[in-house]
């Protein structure tokens, strides 16, 4: 649509890069990244008109500005179901959710569907804390 709305629109020479919206950042990257977005903000303008900023920003900003991208986001979705959106974890998926102890976040769960499976992971994570096996990723 927004092609559509302004054809004649002259995309900006810029390094851009694309990716998921959820980014995990150290706190020092995000203290770059902002000043970066601020001192360039001719691109959030540029932004503003276009379909996936959320997925544009980040990335771009991190290649621009030398932050090292890891491909994990430190997070465990399921997207077997097929679609835009990821399966939501039922009991079932207990196994493959905690088979990597460096998913700190998980996506999706309702509390119709979810309810034994988030009171298995509580169980993991007090078990975990009562042996001392934590691990640090």
């Amino acid at each position: 649509i927004i092609n559509h709305i302004y054809p004649n629109r002259i995309v900006l020479n810029y390094p851009w890069r694309f990716g998921s919206n959820w980014v995990t950042l150290t706190l020092n990257d995000c203290r770059i990244i902002i000043k970066s977005i601020l001192s360039n903000f001719s691109i959030i303008d540029y932004l503003e008109y276009t379909g996936v900023p959320d997925e544009l920003i980040f990335q771009t900003f991190a290649v621009s500005n030398n932050i090292p991208i890891n491909a994990t986001n430190h997070r465990y979705l399921d997207w077997t179901k097929g679609g835009c959106h990821p399966k939501t974890l039922v009991e079932s998926d207990f196994l493959n959710l905690t088979s990597d102890p460096c998913n700190f976040w998980a996506r999706k769960f309702d509390l119709e569907n979810s309810q034994q499976l988030l009171d298995m992971i509580d169980n993991h994570i007090k078990k975990a804390e009562k042996e001392n096996n934590l691990i640090m990723c």
